[in-house]
């Protein structure tokens, strides 16, 4: 009887280690997974990391449009680059700051000098509005990196009442009305001025090259935990923001577009190449948790609310 015993214990215990297994995979899983939700029928996922993935859909002008997801709430994040400074513009900034000269670079020279360096390097994209398409220009609006601003920007005149910003924290994101007050006051460490949708009326539904961003999944905090992105060669701005909304932004800001709308992820170039831009933003998938003492890692492939597969780990 004792070996019955002995076998009918191990039994159970081999179950409630994969039951534990099992529960580990589902946490895991659950905080890797990209939002649940409404997703347009439209779009497929082309590719995902932690907390990151990235979807697209064919373009009625013959291209194709891509809009990523990032979860800042688990653990992926923005980083906001530059291109050398040529000249530092000391105290020439619309609100008392720098306004910078800064080189521009292609977006294949920015990944190639950025990805080694960040093994959870995701996506690159373009980002700011800049004043010509020289080697070296300056920001129409304000930038800030790691709680220091780069550039004020020179814009203050243009689109005056139509100017926005993206603030990024750790673990949350908003889009507010741009403004000297709300630039010096933001307790956000990261900060990219763009355009509302509307800015540039007078051509709503000119199909040119798009970049634009969104946040959604409001917290508790009064700031959201979903940063969208999108990105295409062609499209009307009217087509981009219902398609941002699809996604579930609540609040979209408009960055430059025509041919410098471009990106890269994990290597490959999706929409360009393009122009030389003085400014991008690198996205960064979230670094796996670490595995237990005793423990190992393995990756396994799941089936997301998206309508398709995305990474995670399972931990024991």
């Amino acid at each position: 009887m004792s070996g019955i015993a002995a076998t009918i214990r191990s039994v159970f215990s081999k179950i409630a280690f994969i039951a534990a297994l099992s529960l580990a995979a589902l946490l895991q899983l659950a905080f890797t997974a990209p939002p649940t939700g409404a997703f347009p029928a439209d779009f497929m996922l082309v590719t995902a990391d932690f907390g990151t993935a990235l979807y697209q859909r064919p373009s009625p002008y013959g291209t194709t449009d891509y809009v990523q997801v990032i979860r800042l709430d688990q653990g992926a994040s923005l980083q906001l680059l530059h291109g050398p400074i040529v000249d530092p513009g000391q105290g020439e900034g619309v609100y008392g700051g720098d306004n910078p000269l800064i080189a521009t670079l292609s977006l294949r020279d920015v990944w190639d000098a950025f990805s080694p360096n960040q093994p959870q390097a995701f996506c690159l994209t373009n980002g700011q509005f800049y004043s010509s398409h020289t080697s070296s220009v300056r920001l129409s609006f304000p930038v800030k990196i790691d709680s220091q601003i780069v550039s004020d920007g020179f814009a203050i005149d243009q689109f005056s009442d139509h100017q926005l910003m993206l603030e990024i924290w750790p673990h949350g994101a908003d889009i507010v009305p741009l403004s000297e007050a709300a630039l010096l006051r933001s307790s956000a460490p990261h900060i990219l001025g763009g355009l509302a949708e509307y800015a540039d009326g007078r051509r709503p539904n000119h199909i040119t090259g798009r970049t634009f961003v969104g946040v959604g999944q409001p917290q508790r905090d009064g700031r959201y935990s979903t940063i969208y992105l999108f990105t295409s060669r062609l499209a009307r701005k009217t087509e981009v923001v219902a398609t941002l909304h699809s996604f579930g932004a609540e609040k979209v800001m408009m960055l430059d577009g025509g041919a410098s709308s471009q990106l890269i992820c994990q290597g490959e170039a999706y929409v360009g190449p393009g122009r030389f831009v003085p400014q991008t933003i690198a996205v960064l998938a979230a670094p796996p948790l670490p595995a237990q003492p005793g423990c190992h890692a393995e990756s396994v492939l799941s089936w997301s609310a998206y309508q398709g597969p995305f990474t995670g780990h399972r931990w024991c």
